[in-house]
């Protein structure tokens, strides 16, 4: 019943912004509401700016550890963002949580950040005017779940482990493999990753080795409930 609610309120909101228009009554075209984010907080800065110094540094691994309600969900969509963009979207990023709720809020979180970004940016653009955003159609967002769980949105598309080979295949002949993000649970991660080493085989060789990396970023959400204390 929450994730049904959770989907229920998340398509309402998402269809209110695609269908935000200039005035009522106006017969304007539609186009996109002011929405400009929210600014980030001092230790949110902090930790981005860490996060982005450390991948200069070479590391391939970091931990944020805050607390409940801190605001882990917005630097998580905006270091991954930063570091697709660093990598010059050659390579598509991959985000795993405990839920599908999670799954769900996370690809929601990145979706529309980005979306207010290209927004903003297009308003200094043009002087002022935010009504020529930048076309979003070369991101794309694709939450990994079952049949059961799967509800897709004007931002989000949803599939399931099936067809993740297919849509891998189709974005990697369409040159755009490194606009894609794929979300999905720790339950379907075992599944999702055959599909990713088959991906690997079949457009590599078979010989290739595994350990290739596929995905410029991978974020692990509540790592604390996936992992014991040997496993970083």
């Amino acid at each position: 019943m929450l994730h049904q609610n959770f989907l229920d309120e998340g398509s309402t909101v998402l269809e209110a912004v695609g269908r935000a228009s200039a005035g009522f009554g106006s017969g304007s075209e539609t186009r996109e509401p002011e929405m400009p984010l929210p600014n980030l907080r001092p230790f949110q800065e902090c930790m981005i700016v860490t996060l982005r110094n450390e991948r200069q540094n070479g590391t391939r691994r970091g931990t944020i550890v805050a607390a409940t309600g801190s605001g882990k969900t917005r630097l998580m969509t905006e270091d991954g963002l930063e570091s697709q963009q660093e990598g010059g979207h050659k390579k598509p990023l991959l985000a795993i949580a405990p839920s599908i709720y999670l799954v769900y809020q996370l690809a929601t979180s990145f979706a529309l950040t980005e979306r207010a970004k290209m927004v903003e940016e297009a308003r200094n653009a043009n002087g002022g005017s935010s009504s020529d955003a930048r076309d979003t159609r070369r991101r794309h967002n694709y939450v990994v779940c079952s049949d059961t769980e799967r509800s897709s949105t004007p931002l989000l598309r949803s599939i399931t482990n099936k067809q993740v080979l297919a849509v891998m295949l189709r974005h990697h002949h369409l040159g755009d493999l490194g606009y894609c993000r794929f979300f999905t649970t720790v339950q379907g991660a075992g599944r999702f990753w055959n599909e990713v080493m088959d991906f690997i085989r079949v457009t590599k060789g078979i010989d290739e080795s595994p350990d290739d990396p596929v995905f410029q970023t991978c974020i692990r959400d509540e790592v604390h409930s996936m992992s014991g204390p040997n496993d970083a």
